[in-house]
């Protein structure tokens, strides 16, 4: 099974013996030849190899959790081991966050969006790591799909006039090209509102508050008279609702 996780073999333990049990039935159902001693041998080593596959799933020893919920593995004790996962799980909380803001800070800086991202962060004032990702992620966003536009409008340039007589055979092939680079760009805005409305929700819990406004007005009109009904209206008469109606 070569360098497989344990809980890998155990996986592959417990396939084995479900195969094992499967062919103990199929033979006691058939009746066939000897079937006691197939079903007994089957059934007997699929047994042993669920106990491995247990045994494999069984911590050596009690857990360590670190404040990230992740578990600590053992100390490195050969080559082999990952002695910078070991190292990462096993820091004090500060010195991760330390690690991670700056890994943060690399990626952005190799995509070229540092400033952006840096100052969507400051404009949303995030509270957690989330939303600092959250904010790299829509500066990233930004900067991409304004070089997208950039490419779709060189791209568009270089389409020579259609009324030309001898149009080029390549010119609906740059149009495509022209297309294929605007609607990346829209799927990108339209990711970085979706992105913009997850902060609002993040911030707000997910609520929504609707708030009801009852206005009770008291209209006396004589008989043959005109009334009219109206909330608030601006100058121009718009936002506000009137009823007209004549009196009986």
């Amino acid at each position: 099974m070569g360098s497989q996780s344990k809980a890998c073999k155990a996986m592959a333990l417990i396939r084995r013996a479900s195969i094992e049990r499967a062919i103990a039935e199929e033979s006691a159902r058939k009746r066939l030849p000897n079937w006691v001693q197939e079903q007994d041998f089957r059934t007997r080593d699929a047994t042993r190899l669920e106990a491995q596959a247990e045994e494999l799933l069984t911590p050596a020893g009690p857990l360590q959790i670190n404040p990230c919920g992740e578990v600590v593995p053992p100390v490195p004790t050969s080559p082999d081991d990952n002695v910078r996962l070991y190292e990462t799980l096993s820091m004090p909380q500060a010195q991760l966050a330390a690690d991670a803001s700056r890994a943060r800070l690399d990626l952005i800086a190799e995509l070229g969006t540092l400033e952006v991202s840096l100052d969507a962060a400051r404009s949303i004032a995030p509270r957690n790591s989330l939303e600092k990702m959250l904010a790299h992620q829509l500066g990233a966003a930004h900067v991409e799909t304004m070089n997208l536009l950039k490419k779709a409008q060189v791209e568009a340039n270089r389409i020579p006039d259609p009324k030309l007589f001898n149009w080029p055979a390549k010119a609906p092939y740059q149009i495509e090209a022209v297309a294929k680079l605007i609607n990346a760009a829209a799927r990108l805005m339209d990711n970085y509102q979706r992105g913009l409305l997850t902060l609002a929700r993040l911030r707000s819990g997910g609520q929504q508050t609707v708030k009801v406004v009852h206005v009770h007005q008291h209209v006396v009109v004589a008989e043959g008279a005109q009334a009219v009904v109206a909330g608030n209206l601006d100058p121009a008469g718009v936002g506000g609702v009137q009823v007209r109606g004549q009196a009986k």
